[in-house]
């Protein structure tokens, strides 16, 4: 719990991406799978087994390489499947259509293999050198220019022209030879075709020098999409790219969000970027409002790595005004699009019936007033789903205090009409005003009309001891509480004192005393019940107070006849027959003494 005793979840800050990464077997290429895999290449640690002594500048150096390495690793992984899909559509009479495929998914091995089998070995021997040196690169430019001055390159098939253009370097459209008629040989574009992580791998295994960082190949590819948009595959979401022309019962923002993995490597290539800049639903799924994806990138990125933040996170301050710790003790400022994003994927988790899920990501938001808000209006609209199980879970493992669920319960019990089990539910969690509110206006004119006194004596004994709002003022609150236990005391009490007194030789004094107290503050007690039991919207509470006018009446007409008469009182809230009764009772009293004076 924080400072203000709220529960919340503080994320280990050993998660990182292959924890996530750990759990697809190998052979999954979903695009989930991909996601957290290519976060690990990119963000998680790296050992790099160095001494002590290894310089800085040699560390970061050692550093990028490896990264690159590792993001070559899964993005060839990654255009696998692509890529066998090409190959079953490639024709066995254009052998080098298979190889520039297979090129075009970083399967040098199989392409040299592929050639050699075809009979290519001077080919093979050049693939085998692919993203070579310069010297390298600038012999097959010059060959190429050989071909298109000498109009040898009309009898060079476009696949091979396709092969020796990446190994140059170059990923411009290829021109061909400018003649007429059959020495002419037609213009060939090298990224015709490919999808934009195999346009991608283009410039990561081709176009950029062997040294070139993850940031070079990054800007390379991102300013040529957006020159040449039309030939270089932009970076578009994964949904769209299987089936480009989906239809969406809304509309599709403009320019169209990038694909969840590539905004991973732009985050990766821009220190600039922020999370709010890529953590947009539209790029992980085609929902606008799905944020599963996106919340846990957020918490694996900020919260845990310490990688990237939100751009509206609040400045450090001082200790009382920030919300958040991170593992150095730095404090932070306060994100409200934090916040947004947890209670916006709650609410999904909702939808979909998995409380105890939204529950836990709703202890991630950083104010503790709105994470106790959030939980408890969650744990209100799901009172129909809090059994047993749910509730040991929520309880045990997310550590939620028993007051919030039960008062969800007896919310969801008073819908229910199940009004005493509410009250149950409310004494038991603590909640004594709502269980006295619940009791005075609900329970207790139900006991008053069943006359029911020891249920009545029972609801209100039970919070005599606690505090209720409004009593030490002797407001509202209090007058209901005193004038049902009063009523109850009266009916239970006053006929045992007055079977005692009447059946005693010599009454005791303390009794007599009791039933003289009880007498003198009934007639007080009938006078204020109309002013206490005043509400006009429930008919249970006039027919509770005439019940209880009724009930006193009669039972001091029966063993102090006069007492009413004496005191003044004004019958009012009671049946016509009730008034009869206590005139005849009074009467008879009357004539009874007039006789044994005379």
């Amino acid at each position: 719990k924080d400072e203000d005793g709220v529960p919340f979840a503080d994320p280990s800050p050993e998660l990182c991406f292959s924890s996530f990464a750990s759990l697809y077997p190998q052979t999954d290429r979903s695009n989930e799978a991909l996601l957290f895999r290519l976060g690990h290449a990119l963000f998680d640690n790296i050992d790099l087994h160095l001494g002590q002594e290894v310089t800085v500048d040699v560390r970061n150096r050692i550093s990028s390489i490896r990264r690159k390495a590792a993001l070559s690793a899964w993005l060839g992984d990654a255009v696998t499947s692509s890529v066998d899909a090409d190959l079953k559509k490639q024709s066995p009479a254009d052998p080098a259509g298979l190889i520039f495929t297979l090129l075009s998914g970083y399967q040098i091995e199989k392409a040299c293999d592929t050639a050699m089998d075809c009979g290519f070995v001077k080919l093979a021997t050049l693939i085998s050198q692919a993203s070579g040196d310069f010297e390298f690169r600038e012999d097959i430019r010059e060959q190429l220019q050989l071909w298109r001055e000498q109009r040898i390159d009309v009898h060079v098939s476009e696949s091979a022209r396709k092969i020796y253009s990446i190994l140059a370097g170059s990923l411009d459209v290829l021109e061909g030879s400018k003649a007429s008629s059959i020495e002419r040989c037609p213009d060939v574009d090298p990224l015709k075709g490919l999808d934009w992580k195999r346009t991608f791998g283009m410039y990561l295994w081709y176009a950029e020098p062997m040294d070139a960082s993850i940031a070079q190949v990054y800007e390379s590819y991102y300013r040529a999409a957006r020159e040449s948009p039309s030939r270089v595959a932009p970076p578009r979401p994964h949904y769209l790219e299987s089936v480009p022309s989906l239809k969406f019962p809304f509309n599709m923002p403009s320019p169209v969000p990038s694909d969840a993995l590539f905004s991973l490597i732009r985050l990766h290539a821009e220190p600039a970027c922020s999370l709010s800049q890529v953590l947009t639903p539209l790029s992980f799924a085609p929902s606008p409002s799905d944020y599963s994806f996106p919340w846990h990138l957020y918490v694996v990125l900020s919260r845990c790595m310490r990688v990237r933040d939100l751009s509206d996170r609040g400045k450090s301050g001082s200790r009382g005004e920030t919300l958040d710790d991170d593992i150095s003790g730095h404090h932070e400022g306060h994100s409200p699009s934090a916040d947004l994003l947890a209670s916006s994927y709650a609410q999904q988790l909702e939808q979909l019936g998995m409380l105890q899920e939204a529950i836990f990501v709703l202890l991630h938001i950083e104010g503790s007033a709105g994470r106790e808000k959030a939980i408890r209006d969650l744990l209100h609209r799901s009172g129909d789903k809090l059994d047993e199980w749910m509730c040991s879970g929520i309880l045990g493992s997310l550590k939620i205090p028993l007051a919030w669920v039960n008062d969800a319960k007896a919310i969801y019990a008073i819908r229910q009409g199940n009004v005493f089990d509410a009250y149950q539910l409310y004494m038991d969690a603590g909640l004594y005003q709502s269980a006295h509110d619940l009791a005075v206006v609900e329970l207790a004119p139900e006991a008053v009309i069943r006359q029911d006194f020891e249920l009545l004596a029972s609801l209100l004994e039970r919070m005599a001891s606690q505090s209720i709002d409004g009593w030490h003022l002797k407001g509202k609150a209090s007058q209901f509480f005193c004038a049902y236990m009063d009523y109850a005391h009266a009916m239970t009490r006053l006929p045992e004192l007055h079977i005692s007194l009447s059946d005693a030789a010599i009454p005791d004094p303390t009794e007599e005393q009791e039933f003289e107290s009880l007498t003198r503050s009934i007639p007080k007690l009938i006078s204020i019940l109309p002013d206490v039991l005043s509400s006009q919207s429930d008919p249970r509470h006039k027919v509770a107070l005439a019940e209880m006018v009724s009930g006193l009446t009669a039972i001091l007409d029966q063993v102090k006849p006069l007492a009413l008469v004496q005191s003044q009182i004004r019958l009012t809230g009671v049946d016509e027959a009730t008034k009869l009764r206590h005139i005849q009772t009074t009467a008879l009293e009357r004539f009874m003494r007039s006789i044994q004076v005379s």
